[in-house]
């Protein structure tokens, strides 16, 4: 009885920290390292951090679809959603390749010249292939250089259910530095999540690289 009361205990508190660290911090490697203190709160982070996706992204075998959508107020603010999914694809190729490739299904003269890869996207069902997708919602909060609010949202899946996977993040900066600012969003939320799905996957060699061997669960 006692032992069960200490777990429930372990239990409630875990969930305590985790909320407040979700508000006060958005790194999650920083919040991570605080859930390893004991053994319940290691089972509690490790299913907020990945089991609860397992049974969605587990058959997961290439993503598919990848796509940038801008929302809000971005008039006068040059932005050009075109180099903002290349940039997305350039950090998808350093975060998940070689350990899960992108086949771009919407690419027809891709799956036409490349015979495995149209093999792969004809026998895959829809739980199989993944999906990426980006939202960008900027608003100018005054004339001139005044302060840009931008959200950086990333929902992931797969065809059977897109929105498997949520995370959003929120700063403030200026209009000059924008373009680095929404760059350095895309490329922390992919790596974020690649770190989860990979941990589903079990892929501890993708793990390592993306944790450069500094820290490793």
């Amino acid at each position: 009885m006692k032992k069960a009361l200490k777990q429930i205990g372990y239990f409630v508190l875990g969930f305590i920290l985790l909320i407040f660290l979700i508000v006060w911090t958005q790194d999650e490697e920083t919040i991570e390292k605080i859930f390893m203190m004991t053994d319940v709160t290691e089972k509690i982070w490790n299913y907020y951090d990945y089991e609860q996706y397992s049974e969605d992204l587990l058959p997961v075998a290439f993503f598919g679809h990848m796509k940038v959508t801008f929302e809000g107020d971005t008039s006068g603010l040059g932005i050009n959603p075109h180099f903002y999914r290349f940039h997305m694809g350039e950090r998808y190729d350093e975060h998940y390749r070689p350990a899960c490739e992108y086949i771009n299904l919407d690419n027809y003269e891709l799956l036409e010249e490349n015979e495995r890869f149209r093999t792969l996207s004809e026998n895959a069902t829809e739980e199989q292939v993944g999906t990426l997708e980006f939202i960008i919602d900027i608003t100018k909060l005054g004339p001139g250089n005044m302060p840009i609010w931008y959200e950086v949202t990333l929902l992931a899946g797969t065809e059977l259910d897109p929105l498997v996977y949520h995370s959003k993040y929120m700063n403030m900066g200026n209009r000059r530095k924008l373009k680095l600012s929404l760059e350095h969003g895309i490329d922390r939320e992919l790596k974020i999540f690649a770190k989860k799905f990979f941990k589903v996957h079990q892929n501890r060699e993708q793990l390592r690289e993306l944790y450069k061997s500094v820290y490793m669960k």
